[in-house]
């Protein structure tokens, strides 16, 4: 019985060699010269002969690999060979969604399988050469080993194609020169060189095929292996997509077939490979991607790729950065209003209405992103006449400021990029190069990453309604809490919109709209793009305190002597009718009192002149109208400013400092007001002090921004006029010139009409205060004094008719003035 069991099994044992040798030499009967494979025989002698002959005359083949493509648009390619309705269902998936790719077959399993691969051919696919049998590390064989691959492989598959193959790929190998050669020598112009691989093991969801398309850059090779693992740099070149997929126990054999593990055994490999494919092609549509193959892929229009030193620029900038710009010194009656998140067509859209609308153009930071993302709608932002300006590549969605050095300078370096390809020819310096950061936060790796690239500044901004307790409030609200302290935007302001910020349908159009007619043009201002203003002739740059400081003529005291100070009193203190007794001229004697000016007027030696003068600040909404009410009649005056408040600390800068040289420019005269609008009838040492460190604080304020104006003349005029003795002393001693009050003290800021200021004027105060040759009248340039500017418009073309002229005190208060 054993024996009889034992013959039964050799002989079918042996039968099925026979069967197994037979169906080898029927289907693959090899020899030197050709290949015999499904009872077709592939010659490759004078292929393999040609090769050899050619190698050491040709040219590498060129490396096709990723590219900084300008479009969103990826290449992909299907690496190795699966059974035929498996590869009919990829067909018809890529034909659903429009998709070209390159099906890279290895010769062997072409031949095994012609009508798989002829139907990819006839379906408009593209197919290369993806060597005899895929082997891996081909980089570590001689060259003729290459050679006889390369073109048995490209004999196999120009039989069955009718066509010479001119891509090939090989599996994971180097490619070294010999492989280049190689290639080049069987007639391949080009070998590629994938970055993303993708297997059946890839997606366990369409989540992660979200994922996956996330982490990809513009210009990736996306490589699907269709029969392979993948190996340990695929994984890694991935990154963390497939990571925790890798197969734990599948091996490869001698001949780089899989070993399939016991677990997986009973899945269908080729039905979750199709799902993949499906779930890949579907989101790269769903995100915009154009998908082509590979020769397509080599006429996509890219991006400058040249890559940049980042480090070697950051140490032949020596370590400079750029300044950050958050708002504008200049006196050009604008502002700017500034847009980023330009990813929302019809909100963008909309914006651009609301513009159009108020008559504004505006600067949008663009990041390369959404460059690549959204071309019309940002074409029709340039269309309307708007500017563009540099946001960074996008890619790296983290705030700048938190990057490393080289990472912003690659966000900075690529966005330039982006906006110089997206604009061509109109790519202006001036205009164009202008870069703000995420949230317009700067660190330091940030303004000198710019520096390095050649921005001398970065911008922000000083003025934004995206604060995010206001992302949930009714946005008619926000206007009435942002602006509950703030009478107008100042000259200069830069103003940033997030237009995807809020939340409220309408919000982004109602505020910009409401801040431009509220904020914006009551102050008559204008709204520019950056690049207005910041190529305006109207800019300046202020100095330091510590700079105006050096060799100035206001310090804490002179020294002078009391014989010294007494004079100046006589000479250069013009006061006020009401302050000329012992009670309100503290320190002084009758006899003193009777020495000084105390009528208040300027000796124009009988020329008919009138000093218009006004003191404190106010806001843009104030001071405009009264500078365009002198600008009407060309009337010069002298404007007293005081600089801070009680609240403010005397470090502090001053908060509109456009405005005030706006007034200088006009031509008017600017003097100290103190600092704190501190009283200067002082009586003791300790009110000195207090005296010398608002007083020099308030000049070396206003001097760094009026510094080349010629508008300051060392004049002081104390606050509600009232002085001392020691007061006067201590401000001449300081070495103030003059100190001025004047003879007709309006109280503008009590008036209850415009009549009735206008009238009181012109027709006078009672007690003989009346407008005469030399007479300087008290005004006002506060929000509080709201009838100032309208009666200046009826007062000083009622005093042109009777013969007066308007003068600054500075065109009397000459060399050789008599103060009589």
């Amino acid at each position: 019985m054993n024996l009889k069991n034992t013959m039964i099994a050799i002989i079918i044992f042996f039968m099925i060699f026979l069967s197994a040798y037979f169906y080898s030499k029927s289907n693959i009967e090899s020899q030197a010269s050709s290949v015999r494979i499904q009872n077709k025989l592939y010659s490759w002698e004078e292929t393999v002969e040609d090769s050899l002959k050619n190698y050491d005359s040709v040219q590498p083949a060129s490396v096709i690999s990723d590219i900084n493509a300008f479009d969103k648009v990826v290449a992909l390619t299907f690496d190795g060979m699966v059974d035929s309705e498996t590869t009919k269902q990829i067909l018809k998936l890529l034909e659903e969604y429009d998709s070209q790719a390159t099906f890279f077959l290895p010769g062997i399993k072409s031949a095994e399988d012609p009508e798989t691969v002829q139907m990819i051919a006839s379906s408009g696919q593209e197919i290369g050469n993806y060597t005899l049998s895929a082997q891996r590390e081909l980089d570590s064989l001689d060259r003729d080993s290459i050679i006889n691959d390369f073109a048995k492989s490209s004999a196999v598959l120009k039989n069955i194609t009718r066509e010479t193959l001119t891509l090939l790929k090989v599996n994971d190998s180097d490619y070294t020169t010999e492989i280049l050669k190689a290639a080049s020598s069987i007639g391949v112009g080009s070998v590629v060189e994938s970055s993303v691989f993708l297997n059946y093991q890839s997606f366990r969801s369409s989540e992660d095929a979200k994922d996956f398309v996330a982490t990809i850059d513009n210009g990736s090779i996306i490589t699907v292996k269709t029969d392979n693992y993948l190996n340990d740099s695929e994984y890694l070149i991935e990154s963390s997509i497939n990571e925790d997929r890798k197969p734990s126990q599948s091996t490869e054999d001698v001949e780089g077939q899989l070993t399939v593990t016991t677990e997986e055994k009973d899945i269908d490999k080729n039905k979750i490979l199709l799902d993949v494919v499906e779930d890949l092609l579907n989101e790269l549509k769903e995100k915009n991607y154009e998908i082509v193959n590979i020769t397509d892929f080599t006429e996509v229009d890219v991006i400058n790729s040249d890559v940049k030193d980042y480090l070697a620029l950051r140490e032949n900038n020596n370590g400079k950065a750029a300044e950050i710009v958050s708002n504008f010194y200049t006196t050009q009656a604008a502002i700017s209003y500034t847009f980023s998140d330009i990813t929302d067509q019809n909100k963008v859209l909309s914006v651009l209405d609301s513009l159009d609308r108020i008559n504004a153009k505006a600067t949008f930071f663009v990041t390369g992103i959404e460059i690549q993302e959204h071309k019309e709608i940002i074409q029709e932002i340039v269309d309307r006449g708007h500017q563009l300006a540099n946001a960074g590549y996008g890619k790296n969605n983290a705030n700048q400021s938190t990057l490393d050095f080289e990472s912003v300078a690659y966000e900075i370096d690529m966005g330039e990029r982006y906006l110089k390809h997206f604009l061509g020819e109109k790519y202006d310096d001036k205009v164009n190069k202008i870069y703000m950061p995420k949230y317009g936060n700067a660190s330091d790796n940030v303004l000198e990453a710019a520096s390095s690239l050649g921005y001398k500044h970065v911008y922000s901004y000083n003025r934004s309604l995206m604060r995010q307790e206001y992302q949930d409030y009714d946005y008619r609200n926000i206007i009435d809490d942002y602006f509950k302290n703030t009478y107008s935007l100042h000259r200069g302001d830069i103003v940033h919109f997030r237009i995807d910020y809020l939340k409220q349908e309408g919000a982004i159009e109602f505020l910009l709209e409401k801040v431009a007619n509220d904020y914006v043009f009551t102050a008559n201002y204008d709204i520019e793009p950056l690049d207005m203003l910041k190529n305006s002739p109207e800019i300046y740059q202020p100095k330091t305190r510590l700079q105006i400081a050096q060799n100035n003529d206001i310090v804490y005291s002179l020294n002078k002597s009391t014989t010294e100070l007494n004079q100046l009193i006589m000479d250069n203190y013009i006061g006020n009718p009401n302050i000329n007794t012992t009670e309100t001229l503290h320190g002084f004697t009758e006899k003193e009192i009777s020495q000084i000016n105390t009528e208040g007027k300027i000796n124009t030696n009988g020329e008919k002149v009138i000093f218009l003068t006004f003191d404190d600040w106010g806001s843009d909404l104030a001071i405009n109208p009264i500078l365009d009410v002198l600008n009407k009649y060309d009337a010069k005056a002298s404007f007293y400013v005081r600089v801070g408040s009680q609240s403010v600390d005397l470090d502090d800068n001053f908060q509109n400092p456009n405005l005030l040289r706006a007034i200088a420019l006009d031509g008017h005269d600017v003097e100290n007001h103190s600092f704190k609008h501190i009283t200067v009838d002082i009586e003791s040492d300790e009110q000195v002090e207090i005296v010398q460190k608002d007083l020099l604080a308030a000049q070396y304020e206003l001097e760094r921004y009026l510094y080349d104006t010629g508008a300051m003349h060392n004049y002081f005029r104390p606050p509600t006029l009232a002085v001392s003795k020691l007061g006067l002393e201590t401000i001449f001693n300081m070495g103030f010139e003059y100190i001025i009050n004047g003879n007709l003290s309006t109280h503008d800021y009590e008036a209850e009409s415009v009549d009735q200021l206008a009238n009181d004027i012109m027709y006078g105060l009672g007690e003989g205060r009346t407008v005469e040759d030399g007479t300087i009248i008290v005004m006002h340039m506060s929000d509080e004094a709201r009838y100032t500017a309208e009666a200046l418009d009826i007062v000083i073309p009622y005093f042109i008719k009777q013969g007066y002229e308007f003068a600054r005190l500075s065109d009397y208060l000459v060399d050789g003035y008599i103060n009589d």
